[in-house]
């Protein structure tokens, strides 16, 4: 098989374009929030060399909210995030979460980027 068939093969089998490869299952949004604790404190230290109290972030394809809520806490209540995912499930656990942290600067939105 030469390597353009494969492409093509590996391109198909991936889906249609709107839909998400991992899933969007109650089971990927509980992968998201564990492999959030993986990665956290390295998030964290990015997001605080790229964010300062007052900003506004767009999180495109927010899941469970992890990189939202860091960068709600980094902003700060002057600053605002807003996390747009199309999955219903991961969305209604990243509004749980904020509200559990006291975030009141995170909103969470079900659309995608093109209707955005």
């Amino acid at each position: 098989m030469s390597e353009r068939e494969t492409t093509e093969q590996d391109t198909s089998s991936a889906g249609s374009r709107d839909e998400y490869m991992m899933g969007s299952s109650e089971s990927e949004t509980r992968r998201l929030v564990r492999q959030s604790g993986f990665y956290g404190a390295f998030t964290w230290r990015m997001l605080r060399m790229a964010l300062e109290p007052g900003m506004r972030v767009l999180d495109i394809g927010t899941g469970a909210g992890d990189v939202a809520l860091l960068a709600a806490e980094l902003v700060g209540p002057e600053g605002t995030v807003v996390g747009i995912d199309q999955n219903p499930e991961g969305l209604e656990t990243a509004r749980g979460r904020a509200g559990e942290a006291g975030l009141t600067n995170a909103e969470f939105l079900q659309t995608d980027l093109e209707s955005l």
